[in-house]
């Protein structure tokens, strides 16, 4: 083996290539060779991948906190992290070269995007939806579900529909030619993904009608729009050129249609079964494992959904976190329910932090092919938005005055101008197009010509980038410049309906089903919160010079599940804390008593010195 190399390792290999070379002979044992060399030469290096991206967090983590102390709204801290992101590329090999010694080697273009496609659909995807879900003001979304629907499907479909048609008008400028290849990508880049948008949203407390509408839109467009690239991408290459325009149609409508349906049955299912699982075991008496079970819960219906029934992951984990967060937290303390929420929170957040991280690292492989033809896809996009936004959203003012004209104006909830506009503004890009456009199959050079792949891969990350600066730079910006109410102004009321009626109804027999008679939350128990602040408020306190103190019977009964959510009793780390306070506090004492002291003893040594010159006045007289 080679110098260096960890003995277990040689072992394996040594293992595998004996064994395979009994078995198969001679050429699976060199091709065995091969692949055992690649994987420990990426484990080698895999030290330097941690170092590097992990630093690189960090360093994100720092900057986004002083965006939000400096008021920095034009930045997205998306944006920031992308850049971040091509910082690390750079430490990726590129062609032979390779940067510096800290170059993570062995690791192609190729492979990077397989890693990334797997991580963003196995683990990302799932986190991030399900904390939607899980948070989602579920009243308000019922309430908007037809409309949202509208532009998510309808919406989707003529923004396809008018980016499909514009590549081929002009594709004398960009040589994106065959109509299948420009369809699969109209697809592909009509998957909205406005994170910069909803976080700015979510920080300023806008209007809950623009934050319900944009929000629901972005999520079940996703869908959409995945179904439908996957119906072209993997169509045999000789079926659409044999299909008419109407059979393509309804081979996606169908295909949608199924898709997204059957998407929502498994997820309803699978969040039954959870919270059912709750009510009988008592789960949520243990705040650490309920959590646990909530949290790894999006990771079994995605995964189940995705791989296993071949549906829509996004939609099934959605309506899993919705009923997961209106019907398993009755069976949760408060504290258990503020638990789960805020770790399901900060996971989502690492996985927006880490799906634009690879968009950065993506960036660097950027190549002058496909720049011409991103600028002209921003176009595109643009104007597709518009095409399907003015037009629904005018739809939709209509259905509102006709379904609810019985009810004041101010109470129909209309889309306003305003809100139009910063609908189509908030069509951003992120990682769900990228790792589309990786997904792109080998087809698209075959039947458009060689680098026709790499073209779009590049047009997608030019756009997203510069979606990113412009549009999440300016959503603050147009929000005031728009008069939209921020800050808890806005209000969603919510009106007895067809649509409320229904969900009233159903929310009856989820709670009979799902909950039960008496919820099994005890407000009464004692909260480890409330003992572990007061402990720390004990231990920290300015004139508490004694630390020696009786736990009380509260922090005593909550000494268990202290160590279970936290590993440790003393989580605020209050014994640390306060023992450095009251030693700074002895050393500042200590030190203005020797200044003290050292001031009276300088007055005590002038008074002698007066005293004395008194006295020999005195003598000399």
């Amino acid at each position: 083996g080679a110098p260096g190399r960890p003995a277990a390792a040689r072992s394996v290999r040594a293992a595998a290539r004996i064994a395979l070379a009994q078995g198969h002979g001679g050429g699976m044992a060199e091709g065995a060779d091969r692949v055992l060399e690649d994987l420990e030469a990426f484990a080698k290096d895999g030290g330097k991948g941690v170092v590097i991206c992990s630093g690189a967090i960090l360093l994100a983590f720092i900057l986004g906190h002083l965006l939000h102390k400096w008021h920095v709204s034009w930045l997205p801290e998306s944006l920031v992290v992308v850049g971040l992101g091509a910082l690390v590329g750079l430490a990726l090999p590129s062609g032979s070269s390779h940067i510096s010694h800290w170059t993570v080697k062995h690791f192609t273009i190729r492979e990077e995007s397989v890693v990334n496609e797997v991580i963003l659909n196995w683990f990302l995807l799932p986190m991030i939806i399900f904390e939607a879900g899980w948070s989602m003001q579920h009243r308000n979304f019922i309430s908007q579900l037809p409309y949202i629907n509208l532009f998510a499907i309808f919406g989707t479909l003529i923004s396809m529909g008018v980016v499909t048609s514009l590549i081929l008008v002009t594709k004398e400028y960009h040589g994106v030619h065959q109509p299948r290849v420009a369809a699969a990508y109209a697809a592909l880049i009509s998957a909205v993904d406005p994170v910069a948008t909803l976080s700015t949203y979510s920080h300023l407390n806008v209007d809950p009608l623009l934050h319900t509408v944009v929000f629901g839109e972005s999520v079940i467009n996703d869908a959409v729009a995945i179904v439908l690239f996957k119906t072209l991408n993997s169509m045999p290459a000789d079926a659409f050129d044999k299909m008419g325009g109407a059979d393509i149609a309804g081979k996606l409508a169908g295909g949608v249609f199924g898709l997204l349906s059957g998407s929502l049955v498994v997820g309803l299912v699978l969040a039954g079964i959870y919270c059912i699982t709750f009510r009988v075991t008592d789960l949520g008496a243990s705040k650490s494992l309920a959590a646990l079970y909530v949290f790894f819960s999006c990771f079994f219906t995605y995964n189940v959904t995705e791989s296993i029934l071949e549906m829509s992951g996004i939609i099934a984990v959605l309506f899993a976190g919705m009923v997961m967060g209106g019907y398993c937290t009755p069976h949760m303390s408060s504290e258990g329910t503020m638990f789960t929420s805020f770790l399901l929170k900060q996971m989502s957040f690492i996985g927006d932090i880490l799906v634009f991280f690879f968009v950065g690292i993506a960036v660097v492989y950027v190549s002058p092919n496909g720049l011409a033809f991103g600028a002209w896809v921003m176009f595109f996009c643009l104007v597709g938005r518009a095409c399907a936004t003015l037009p629904l959203a005018m739809l939709t003012n209509c259905i509102k005055r006709t379904v609810l004209k019985n009810r004041p104006r101010n109470k129909q909830h209309l889309l306003s101008w305003s809100h139009i506009f910063m609908m189509w503004h908030a069509g951003l890009r992120g990682g769900i197009a990228l790792v589309l456009t990786l997904e792109l199959g080998d087809w698209v050079d075959d039947i458009n010509g060689i680098g026709t792949q790499e073209k779009l891969r590049n047009a997608t990350l030019v756009l997203i980038c510069a979606f990113l600066l412009l549009f999440g730079g300016t959503t603050e910006f147009f929000l005031n410049l728009l008069g939209i109410p921020m800050h808890g102004a806005g209000v969603l009321e919510h009106h007895k309906g067809a649509i409320m009626n229904t969900y009233q109804k159903g929310h009856k027999l989820a709670t009979c089903l799902l909950i039960g008679s008496g919820s099994t939350r005890s407000e009464d128990a004692p909260e480890v919160v409330k003992a572990v602040l007061e402990d720390a408020a004990h231990w920290t306190a300015d004139d508490n010079d004694d630390p020696v103190r009786a736990p009380s019977k509260e922090s005593l009964r909550t000494m268990g599940e202290r160590y279970d959510l936290f590993g440790s009793n003393d989580p605020c780390h209050a014994e640390e804390v306060g023992e450095s306070r009251r030693e700074s506090r002895r050393r500042r004492t200590a030190s203005s008593s020797a200044i003290h002291l050292a001031t009276l003893g300088e007055e005590d040594t002038s008074d002698s010195d007066v005293s004395d010159d008194a006295d020999s006045d005195s003598g000399a007289r």
